[in-house]
């Protein structure tokens, strides 16, 4: 979750704080931070913070 803000899923995303993100250009930052690609679309990430995951396919 990313409160209000709705973790920012998809095309050209942001999301920062409680993150959680899908792929599409994406950046999370924060507890729980997620980029995730599993459709083999196009999709990067960066991510920083605790319980971080990325994957990109």
């Amino acid at each position: 979750t990313n409160y209000n803000n709705d973790g920012a899923k998809g095309t050209d995303s942001i999301a920062i704080g409680k993150a959680s993100t899908a792929a599409d250009n994406s950046i999370a930052i924060g507890n729980g931070a997620s980029v995730s690609d599993s459709n083999g679309g196009k999709g990067s990430g960066l991510l920083s913070g605790t319980g971080h995951k990325l994957i990109t396919m």
